[in-house]
């Protein structure tokens, strides 16, 4: 009995140390991708050396980002270094957190542009995307548990710190090329998307008349999550205190989900925010259309105008198609280029 005790002890410290490595050491292994904080940190430190370099010029934000945003565009319009971070269903909490942890870590951000993500703002913190995980320390991961763990579980738990990206790491060789292969300082360059098949079927049927809004439940005067409109205000704050100039940029949804009455609530919401927190921001054509025309918005510096009424720019009612990616983002490089040789 105490052999089979003394075993189950020596196991049970085996896979506690093995559980340590892998939350403190895993990331890592993704110094060396084309994706993510590790590569965003290690990319950093190259450049130390280098007196002409400003920094880099970051995007974190949601897949709207990711699929929203093409890094070739960018890099083509803007000078200096560009990366885009982005995480599925990334929310200002995580993003906040984020932000923190590049800033401990001695990332030199030029300049920050970040997603107005309509969608994250009204839900409590959480993390939809557990690759994150793999890319963080343990500090970092104690502190997303603090702001999630009101409404997590013994499971929650167990994903965050035990079993996440235990399939990566026993695949890594492989994941880790394929993954990259489609990812350039963090924009996907993949020409190949796959489009959501009730979006297309919908419309074919009427393409003025669907709706797929997270918003369908809220009634009018229904707000924001005041934890994340507090994140808004923290990011902010910390850009200012690190002397980052920070920027927020809404990313065109096609035109039936871009004119529901839900979503111009809460992107005038978010404008709204942002102007008491005296800071710049970039609307979309259609959102600055369904504002009201006698709204005060010095902070609003300008418009990205897109023609959200084609389908084929889309694969879904909030993420741009390849073909509508590399349309948009040279519509917005060449605004953000021209505000740059202007000041």
């Amino acid at each position: 009995m105490k052999k089979i005790v003394k075993v189950v002890a020596i196991a049970v410290a085996i896979a506690l140390v093995l559980i340590a490595i892998k939350n403190e050491y895993a990331r890592f292994l993704m110094q060396d991708a084309s994706y993510g904080m590790p590569a965003v940190i290690a990319e950093d430190r190259e450049y130390r050396d280098n007196a002409d370099d400003q920094g880099v010029t970051l995007f974190i934000g949601s897949s709207m980002f990711r699929q929203g945003l093409d890094i070739y565009s960018l890099e083509e319009e803007l000078d200096g270094r560009n990366y885009i971070l982005s995480y599925n269903g990334n929310d200002p909490a995580l993003e906040y957190l984020e932000l923190e942890y590049l800033i401990d870590n001695d990332v030199r951000i030029a300049h920050l542009y970040m997603d107005m993500y309509t969608g994250s703002m009204i839900k409590s913190p959480w993390v939809s995307d557990d690759l994150i995980f793999l890319q963080t320390d343990t500090e970092f991961k104690l502190k997303v548990w603090n702001n999630i763990k009101a409404d997590a579980g013994f499971s929650d738990f167990w994903e965050m710190f035990v079993s996440s990206g235990n399939d990566l790491l026993l695949s890594w060789p492989v994941y880790n090329t394929v993954a990259s292969s489609v990812f350039y300082r963090g924009g996907n360059i993949s020409q190949t998307a796959s489009v959501n098949g009730e979006f297309q079927e919908n419309v074919a049927k009427d393409n003025n008349t669907y709706l797929a809004s997270p918003y369908e439940d809220l009634e009018p005067g229904d707000g924001f999550n005041d934890e994340q409109i507090s994140y808004i205000r923290k990011i902010i704050k910390l850009c200012r205190d690190n002397e980052i100039e920070i920027t927020f940029i809404e990313t065109p949804k096609y035109i039936s989900y871009g004119i529901s009455r839900e979503y111009m609530e809460m992107i005038y919401k978010f404008a709204l925010i942002l102007e008491e927190e005296n800071t710049q921001y970039y609307l979309s054509g259609t959102s600055k259309a369904s504002i009201p025309t006698d709204a005060k918005l010095p902070h609003l510096k300008g418009t990205v105008e897109f023609d959200n009424s084609k389908a084929d720019y889309y694969i879904d009612p909030i993420h741009l198609s390849p073909s509508g990616r590399t349309l948009y983002t040279q519509e917005l490089a060449e605004i953000l280029n021209d505000r740059f040789q202007d000041s």
